[in-house]
Formats: C-alpha cells, sequence, structure tokens
C-alpha cells in the first residue's frame, strides 16, 4: 500500500513538472468533458432554423452546425450586427439541471424574441444539449469559453 501511495504520488508530481497545457479557458475533467469557468449565464435555451437566411452576423449557417443567437440586449450593447465583436465567438452551454454533456457553439446570430441570457440554438445543438426538439424550451445555463 505505501509502495502504491508513493508511486502515485511521484506520477502525479511528475506530470505536474512536464504538464499538458489546456487553454486557459477551457479546462477537462477526467473524462474529457468540458468545464466551465468564468461568469455563469442562466436562461432559457430554445431552437430556430438557422438556414435559408443570412445571420445577424453576416453568416449563412446549417441546422447541423452548433451556433447560437444570443439574446438582443447582450448583443446589441456590443455594436451593431456585421462588426459585433460577440460575432464568432465561442460560448460552452449546458443544462442546467444537467443530463446531457455541455456543448461548445458559435456566437451566430441576434435574437430579437430572447430575454437576457436566453440563447436560441440551431437545431443540432439543442439536440445535443437539451434533447428532443419538440420540448421547445428548457433552462440552461452557459459562460463565454474565453472565460471573459
Amino acid at each position: 500500500m505505501l509502495f502504491l501511495t508513493s508511486w502515485l504520488v511521484s506520477i502525479s508530481l511528475a506530470l505536474a513538472v512536464i504538464g499538458v497545457p489546456i487553454p486557459h479557458n477551457l479546462s477537462a475533467s477526467s473524462s474529457g468533458a468540458i468545464l466551465e469557468r468564468g461568469n455563469v449565464h442562466y436562461g432559457d435555451g430554445t431552437w430556430y432554423d438557422v438556414e435559408g437566411s443570412q445571420s445577424a452576423c453576416g453568416w449563412y449557417n446549417k441546422n447541423s452546425d452548433y451556433v447560437v443567437a444570443l439574446d438582443h440586449a447582450t448583443f446589441d450593447a456590443h455594436g451593431d450586427n456585421y462588426n459585433n465583436p460577440l460575432c464568432g465567438k465561442k460560448v460552452i452551454v449546458w443544462v442546467e439541471d444537467g443530463g446531457h454533456p455541455k456543448q461548445e457553439a458559435k456566437i451566430v446570430d441576434r435574437c430579437s424574441g430572447c430575454k437576457t441570457n436566453d440563447l436560441d440554438m440551431s437545431e443540432a445543438l439543442f439536440k445535443a444539449t437539451i434533447g428532443d426538439p419538440g420540448i421547445g424550451r428548457a433552462r440552461i445555463a452557459w459562460v463565454y469559453a474565453d472565460g471573459s
């Protein structure tokens, strides 16, 4: 038992010294799951058809993309549509009560019907984060992936 403990401590110290760089904005659990960092935002998650029209950021997206529309108040506070610094910024989103893995998505649009901290998601992201699109709406939590 003492040998095993000494061995584990030695390995832990060796790994700490050589370390594997992890981006400052993300960390990984022992299972490799994405862990949140930064200010956590709580709101409702909904989904919409992202195909067929240009997003507020000026991009065309697919329902299979992991993309979100940010609530209008937060989006508008950072500038106009095409030059908005939030366009392309990554978020990590998850269901507030757990049950599904955290997902990373890109901000590509503005949601005029969303309240502060709500995210309107692509269908694929909604399915991966929440589940059946028939649910329509669920409580979510999210952070900016860069920790801001």
